[in-house]
């Protein structure tokens, strides 16, 4: 059987170079045309004759990119969506942005969200093509009554779509219907339209009280890092690696330094007051072994508590530097964490690589007399991910969370070491931190 392409009859798949070939005779807009109708040929064939309510409802995490976007009608191309959004009233997006992406961040939400038919728009999954005739705030709003509907009814399309939503599409759509409620109470008092941006600054997402804190005080903070005996005999380079990783890698992955995570909101703020107290880098000081946490707490507690920059350091808790921090990958493998030209990840050796981490310890916890743990195995000290450091530890230790409930916490996550994110819905919250 032949298949029928724009007139074009072939009896076999069309390769990559033929089909190159072939668009370099079309005009720029039927390359356009051209692309898009390929697109929703692999759509279609992914699809089949898929039931993929049924699907959804039954196993939402086998929903993929291609069947999601199918399931909820997406555009074919994210530039469709931006095309759309900039034939609405009050757009301030580029060309080169994603209407979507913007409306899930919380800082250029306004940017995407500039007006009541933008929030419309992703409300309902932004299923409005910009190549249909007729007035785009129109066949929005079509869309959006039925979206309403679908979803008062409680439809089965509805709550399959919901299913396979990503995490960034359900925040999208959540700052959407927050600033969409500011435009209808607006119109209800009779007043103008207000802007986005200021209704953003009123009910978007706030630094918290701490950030702040420490903004406006101008103190520096961190923890002190006692460096231990063994990990100062491992080899230069091990350490060298090491120390990159942390002092410059400004990633979110596994191999995030200690500035790399200022994920809390408003938490760029805190960079510039980021600093480390390190005690035991050189061999100008004898350091304890690490096998020896009681020495380990009395120099923190006699030495080195007392001579703290600032009151922003924790004096009941203090991070250890030791030899299983120095990963035995380090002695042979050669990071190449800025390589702009292929991409952070581009290596595997970077992308297997463990969590860095530091061991936390309780400066006042005490084994049982004549153990070295209590009797769940706990030695007062957890693994913490470098990248979460000063961000989410550090408020863990500000707020009193115990750190044995950290310690469990740590045993159920990658390589063992304790780590938090913002709660993506609230980015002043951390998302769970025991």
């Amino acid at each position: 059987m032949k298949e029928q392409d724009g007139g074009r009859a072939s009896s076999r798949r069309e390769t990559g170079r033929e089909r190159t070939q072939r668009r370099r005779l079309m005009t720029a807009e039927e390359r356009v045309l051209d692309h898009r109708a390929e697109k929703r040929a692999q759509r279609s064939a992914i699809v089949g004759d898929k039931d993929l309510v049924a699907m959804a409802l039954a196993d939402p995490g086998s929903f993929k990119h291609p069947l999601r976007s199918a399931l909820l009608d997406a555009p074919l191309w994210p530039e469709d969506e931006t095309k759309l959004a900039r034939q609405l009233p009050g757009c301030k997006l580029t060309p080169a942005q994603r209407f979507d992406l913007c409306a899930a961040t919380h800082d250029l939400t306004p940017a995407a969200l500039s007006s009541p038919a933008a929030c419309k728009f992703m409300i309902c999954d932004m299923r409005v093509s910009p190549f249909d005739p007729g007035d785009p705030v129109a066949r929005i709003e079509v869309a959006y009554q039925e979206q309403l509907r679908l979803e008062r009814e409680d439809d089965d399309l509805e709550r399959a779509r919901e299913l396979v939503r990503t995490p960034e599409m359900r925040l999208a759509r959540r700052n959407a219907r927050a600033i969409l409620r500011e435009f209808e109470m607006a119109a209800e008092r009779g007043e103008d339209e207000p802007d986005a941006q200021a209704i953003w600054a009123r009910i978007g997402p706030q630094a918290p009280e701490w950030v702040r804190d420490i903004d406006e005080s101008g103190e520096d903070y961190g923890f002190a890092i006692l460096t231990s005996r063994e990990a100062r005999a491992r080899p230069q380079a091990a350490r060298d690696q090491w120390m990159t990783v942390f002092n410059e890698a400004y990633r979110g992955d596994n191999l995030g330094g200690f500035k790399a995570n200022p994920r809390v909101h408003g938490g760029s703020r805190l960079v510039p007051y980021m600093v480390p107290y390190w005690v035991g880098l050189d061999d100008h000081e004898d350091m304890p072994s690490e096998e020896d946490h009681a020495t380990m707490r009395d120099m923190f507690k006699n030495k080195v508590r007392p001579r703290l920059p600032t009151p922003r350091y924790p004096r009941d808790t203090f991070l250890v530097f030791s030899d299983d921090c120095l990963f035995p990958e380090l002695d042979t493998v050669d990071l190449d964490i800025h390589d702009e030209k292929e991409g952070w990840e581009s290596r595997p050796e970077s992308r297997d690589m463990p969590t860095f981490f530091l061991w936390a310890y309780d400066a006042e916890w005490a084994p049982p007399k004549g153990a070295g743990a209590d009797q769940d195995g706990y030695q007062g000290r957890v693994k913490v991910a470098v990248r979460t450091l000063l961000v989410w530890f550090y408020f863990a230790t500000l707020t009193g969370v115990d750190m044995k409930a950290m310690w469990r916490r740590s045993l159920e996550l990658t390589d063992g070491v304790w780590t938090c994110e913002n709660d993506m819905f609230n980015p002043g919250e951390p998302k769970q931190l025991t």
